[in-house]
């Protein structure tokens, strides 16, 4: 997935910068521009409380002065209610949820799929896709995405 665009030394700082602070790399995506990359990172709470701008600008501040040397245009967010997963240990908070996803590769004609996550393990997601059940390894796909549900967050 995503994550692998970056070394496992450079994820590992990033990592560790951002818990020591007190909250959760919640995934790394490297966004190609004209002439250089755009590092955007997500951050989001170890308590589940809502993040601002504030913590994502602390954040930024603390990984520019740490990762000085890398040559890398840095951006820090919180995924936000339709949030991207980028490791397979995510989606199990998600069961019983729509989420989108995309593969690598052409399946049954296409690469993009909407349904509801209805099993997921170390290896593979399972998704309810017009009632029939599809299980996509997570190799296979390049992006997936929540799908929130408006209704019922704004009920709230």
């Amino acid at each position: 997935m995503i994550m692998k665009l970056i070394s496992d030394n450079l994820q590992a700082i990033i990592r560790s910068q951002i818990e020591s602070m007190g909250y959760i790399l919640w995934g790394i995506e490297i966004i190609p521009r004209k002439y250089s990359y755009l590092t955007r990172i997500y951050i989001d709470s170890q308590e589940k409380k809502s993040l601002g701008i504030e913590d994502c600008a602390l954040v930024n501040r603390a990984l520019d002065a740490c990762l000085q040397e890398e040559d890398m245009q840095l951006e820090v967010s919180t995924p936000g209610l339709a949030r991207k997963l980028f490791f397979p240990e995510q989606y199990s908070s998600y069961l019983g949820k729509k989420i989108r996803i995309r593969t690598k590769k052409m399946i049954e004609g296409r690469k993009n799929f909407n349904g509801e996550l209805v099993d997921c393990d170390a290896n593979s997601l399972t998704l309810s896709v017009d009632d029939t059940s599809q299980v996509f390894s997570y190799s296979d796909v390049s992006s997936s995405q929540l799908e929130p549900n408006y209704d019922e967050i704004f009920k709230k």
